[in-house]
């Protein structure tokens, strides 16, 4: 194991064997990972992201520091290799890590019921992305979480549906559902919006339907 770079022996730890093929060529192969590992050292990415902070004027976030690609930063799951998370990098540094807004169940259900009123249906996960950073989550002054929070919660969509005691229905077959699908009545590549008056609850098998020009917006069928 002591031939092993750090990746390789979290890989093995994770997996409980090594992979499947022949141990010399593995190790061969961690020596090239360890030339890779070791380019960077603690005190040289400190230096470093200190350097950055310095030139941009903020303390950048996780993900911005891949705009920086261009100016020597590495990737951000090196910080995460040897500090073991960007957080920890900060703090190590001195710098207080970004502010990560935590939800509570009761939180989450009342925007699901807020969005719920506003879209006159009630939301899927797309609906999340869509309208968390719009002009309406600013108009009401509340922060809609990411889908990611309901699932850290609930465990899964379909679970968060069943604590809110509803499920998405489809427009066309009326089916109760929590795999709920929108559509948008004129396509965005006809010039359609994400606007509510445009999206419509469909079950992935009316949605699939439609598409295939099979029945139309109304449930009938097509005529060819």
């Amino acid at each position: 194991m002591q031939l092993l770079c750090p990746v390789c022996k979290r890989k093995i730890k994770v997996n409980n064997k090594y992979p499947k093929k022949g141990l010399s060529t593995h190790i061969r192969h961690c020596k090239k990972e360890i030339n890779y590992f070791h380019k960077y050292t603690k005190a040289g990415l400190i230096k470093q992201f200190k350097w950055l902070v310095k030139k941009v004027g903020h303390l950048p976030k996780r993900d911005e520091i891949r705009q920086y690609k261009h100016l020597g930063m590495p990737h951000p799951d090196t910080y995460h290799n040897y500090f073991g998370g960007y957080s920890s990098f900060l703090q190590t540094m001195g710098y207080k890590p970004h502010h990560i807004k935590k939800y509570d169940k009761k939180y989450l259900l009342e925007i699901l019921q807020l969005l719920e009123e506003e879209l006159g249906r009630i939301p899927n996960t797309e609906d999340f992305e869509v309208y968390r950073t719009s002009k309406w989550g600013k108009k009401f002054k509340v922060i809609i979480p990411d889908v990611t929070a309901y699932l850290r919660h609930f465990g899964s969509w379909a679970k968060t549906y069943k604590a809110y005691g509803k499920l998405p229905k489809c427009k066309i077959c009326g089916i109760e559902i929590p795999v709920i699908e929108r559509h948008h009545i004129i396509p965005k590549s006809k010039g359609g919006t994400d606007e509510t008056e445009n999206i419509i609850n469909l079950c992935p098998n009316c949605h699939k339907k439609i598409h295939w020009n099979i029945i139309d917006i109304s449930g009938k069928e097509v005529v060819t």
